[in-house]
């Protein structure tokens, strides 16, 4: 398995986590400020190609209830538009509470607000990497983000 990258969409900055080589590990990479979809894409990608990685692991902020409102429908358009512009591989997954807990992490750390603030995205960016890659090494379902019903699923997605 090659490297993974994992994404944590906000609505003014962007996390993105990178795993080591094994997949066993996520680290924090990158804070990216949101200035387009268009900017962002290239951006990631620009970051899959440099790290070497093959599959990139985008979190979907579903409701609370599982269902999908906005946010989740442009975080799909936005998996679906990396892996046309990549060509590799991209995954949905359900970040419900990853910011928190993350926030949650950090306060335990002892970081104050303001590093919380500057690192949140980052950090909530390897929980969804974790996420993804337990249920790998677990056999859990991989693709949670994925739309039911009413909508056709969205993942995984192959450029």
């Amino acid at each position: 398995m090659g490297r993974m990258i994992g994404i944590d969409l906000g609505d003014r900055r962007v996390g993105i986590s990178v795993s080591d080589d094994a997949g066993m590990f996520a680290h924090p990479l990158a804070t990216i400020e949101f200035a387009g979809w268009d900017q962002l894409i290239e951006k990631v990608a620009c970051l899959m190609e440099k790290h070497n990685a093959d599959l990139a692991v985008v979190g979907v902020p579903r409701n609370m209830d599982g269902s999908f409102g906005d946010r989740s429908r442009a975080a799909l358009r936005f998996s679906r538009k990396l892996a046309s512009r990549t060509g590799k591989t991209v995954v949905t997954w359900d970040e419900r509470l990853t910011t928190s807990q993350a926030d949650k992490e950090m306060i335990a750390l002892d970081k104050s607000r303001r590093k919380r603030r500057l690192k949140i995205d980052q950090a909530a960016a390897v929980l969804i990497l974790e996420g993804y890659m337990q249920s790998l090494r677990t056999g859990e379902k991989v693709c949670s983000g994925e739309m039911k019903d009413d909508e056709p699923p969205e993942t995984p997605l192959k450029g």
